[in-house]
């Protein structure tokens, strides 16, 4: 090992790793197959560049190819650009040159992980532990692949025995709190968040989730108060605008403001039943938001301006700015704000609604719009914003199917194949409106939703326009929901034409599914006496 090698080594163990970084340059230049420089200047600059640190590890690898250390260094490295097969294909020949080595078989399972393989990402967790058995991080890991294998309670154990092990790491506290709230343990949740807040004040994660375990709570002051620690967060996705104009306060003397879009469609919807008020603050408002939406917006608030929220806005345009999503914290402090909430806010165009309604709708019959599947187009990806929000399309229908009622597809991507493959299967019929695409806008969806009876969906878009149109609908919720149905009611207060079907077992839609069609029962008895 050369004397400027070893000097650099010293400062990149010390953490002076912009004075390694150097002196490994300058030893490349001299030496470019030096492998050792290769190496250890692929692992410093594998955070800040990891391209470029594929480029040297894998240069250092065509040198020398028996050294363990290197294979797993480059299979992070590859994790970091996404490229987790290569990075499994790394630690397995690293792990073949050196068998006792933890951290390798932990890098396999996060790129198993990455892969979508949890099963096989917990044998190489597991095998991690019992090379390392006192290495706290590797219980959260295990936890977290518990807690995506949907057993939440065994994830509660890992993070548990993660604290034990290492008391002090802040992320314990935050992956336990989210076990907590997996389980819809709210006031667990929360103190384990204020802990780890308590032992990091500067934690994004830590404080994101618990501004929205507050509104989950129904403490909206507090939780609006933090919300905007979801720049910070970990589930956030979209990024804050950049403008040189400033952002609008309360008082601001303004004349025009952009309020600018955040997060997914479900989030304009909801949000924008804000805008009308906004507007009484700031006559002249401009709104981006998701560019499926702008028809319907726009014939719904014609003074106001819409631009699509990918679109830039022009600084000339506008003297002040807001996040959409910080528009509840100025006008919905408490549950009694939503007293005098605008029940329609959104209108279909009624003549495409006529249309669908008579082409449709039968004497006895109730048109039940249903939709199975949480929509893929959020930007804010919750920790329990995934396929728990999920039923099986065969299990709605089956549960619900009786003399009186037709189904109509709400779901946007589906064909009318895949309907007429269920109807062979079940002999249950939903029908199809060949114009609904997730490709389209959502007026098509808006105009069927208004043209139903009644709507059933999981949270997702169909549900929010049926509440945006004040239209009727019976929404499933898993145990632990987003924090906007908050916890433990059966009325949502930003849609209140929306009832609440929540699951009383996590993944298990049996009870809420019962309860629903308990309750069709006088609305057929409604629908025949009527016709």
């Amino acid at each position: 090992m050369s004397t400027s090698f070893e000097k650099a080594f010293i400062f990149h163990q010390q953490g002076e790793i912009e004075r390694a970084k150097l002196l490994y340059e300058d030893i490349l230049q001299n030496d470019p197959h030096h492998f050792d420089a290769l190496h250890m200047l692929g692992v410093a600059v594998t955070d800040e560049d990891p391209s470029r640190a594929v480029q040297l590890l894998s240069k250092a690898l065509e040198i020398n190819s028996t050294m363990p250390e290197c294979f797993n260094n480059a299979a992070h490295a590859l994790m970091k650009l996404g490229q987790h097969a290569l990075a499994l294909e790394c630690c397995r020949h690293s792990i073949a040159l050196e068998a006792g080595n933890w951290t390798t078989y932990a890098n396999a399972a996060e790129a198993l992980r990455n892969l979508q393989r949890q099963e096989d990402a917990l044998v190489s967790i597991n095998a991690a532990i019992s090379i390392a058995p006192t290495m706290a991080k590797l219980y959260s890991n295990r936890g977290n692949l518990f807690k995506e294998l949907g057993q939440h309670d065994q994830a509660l154990l890992e993070y548990q025995t993660a604290i034990e092990l290492d008391p002090e790491d802040a992320t314990f506290y935050v992956n336990l709190g989210l076990a907590y709230q997996d389980l819809n343990l709210i006031y667990p949740a929360i103190e384990s968040q204020e802990k780890a807040i308590a032992l990091d004040p500067q934690l994004g994660a830590a404080h994101d989730n618990l501004a929205k375990l507050y509104l989950l709570n129904g403490n909206l002051q507090s939780g609006w108060g933090m919300y905007h620690w979801r720049w910070k967060g970990l589930g956030l996705t979209s990024q804050p605008l950049k403008t040189s104009k400033p952002k609008w306060q309360n008082g601001s003397a303004a004349k025009r403001l952009l309020v600018w879009a955040e997060q997914g469609a479900s989030e304009h919807i909801l949000f924008g039943s804000l805008l009308l008020e906004m507007q009484r603050l700031v006559p002249n408002l401009l709104v981006q938001i998701d560019p499926r939406l702008i028809p319907i917006f726009e014939r719904s608030m014609p003074e106001i301006t819409f631009y699509s929220a990918i679109e830039i806005v022009d600084e000339s345009l506008y003297d002040a700015h807001i996040a959409l999503g910080d528009l509840p914290g100025l006008f919905r402090n408490q549950i009694d704000d939503f007293l005098n909430v605008k029940l329609q806010y959104l209108k279909p165009k009624f003549e495409q609604r006529n249309l669908i309604k008579e082409t449709l709708a039968k004497q006895d019959e109730l048109l039940i719009g249903i939709a199975w599947k949480e929509e893929d187009h959020s930007a804010n990806k919750s920790s329990n914003s995934n396929k728990t929000n999920n039923i099986e399309l065969t299990q709605l229908v089956s549960s619900l199917n009786m003399p009186g009622i037709k189904f109509v597809n709400l779901q946007q991507g589906i064909s009318n194949q895949e309907l007429a493959d269920l109807q062979s299967k079940l002999m249950i019929q939903v029908y199809g409106y060949e114009q609904l695409n997730s490709s389209l806008g959502f007026d098509d969806l808006a105009a069927l939703v208004s043209a139903c009876d009644i709507i059933i969906s999981v949270d997702n878009e169909a549900a929010h326009l049926a509440g945006a149109m004040n239209i009727p609908c019976w929404v499933l919720l898993p145990k632990a929901p987003h924090w906007r149905w908050l916890s433990g009611v059966t009325l949502s207060p930003w849609y209140p034409s929306l009832r609440l079907y929540r699951q009383e077992q996590q993944g298990v839609w049996d009870a809420p599914l019962d309860k629903i069609r308990h309750d069709l029962v006088p609305l057929l008895k409604q629908s025949t006496q009527y016709n």
